[in-house]
């Protein structure tokens, strides 16, 4: 899981890029993460997502539910904050831990 986020003011963007390491395909996919408190999602993309308080909710959609191996995908979002810009600082991946790059 690599993460590139941008802040300004009380806005920030976070893409995320999630590379399937394993030797199988992941055939539909949820990636959970925390989100800092006080952020909240405004827009996202490539991902149908939901925030349930400060935890998010990533699936796949149409054209990326399935991950060969060695293959990427990338999503992400916008959020307002009210002082924390944070990055989500882990994430589970059809709920087994992701490890976590940039």
């Amino acid at each position: 899981m690599d993460r590139t986020v941008r802040t300004w003011g009380t806005g920030t963007t976070v893409d995320l890029t999630v590379t399937n390491t394993g030797g199988t395909p992941v055939n539909g996919w949820t990636l959970e993460f925390p989100l800092a408190l006080g952020q909240t999602v405004t827009s996202d993309w490539n991902t149908d997502l939901t925030q349930g308080g400060n935890t998010v909710t990533a699936t796949g959609t149409a054209h990326n539910a399935t991950i060969a191996p060695g293959a990427s995908i990338t999503l992400g979002y916008l959020a307002r904050h009210t002082g924390d810009s944070s990055p989500p600082p882990r994430f589970t991946l059809n709920r087994d831990a992701c490890a976590v790059g940039r």
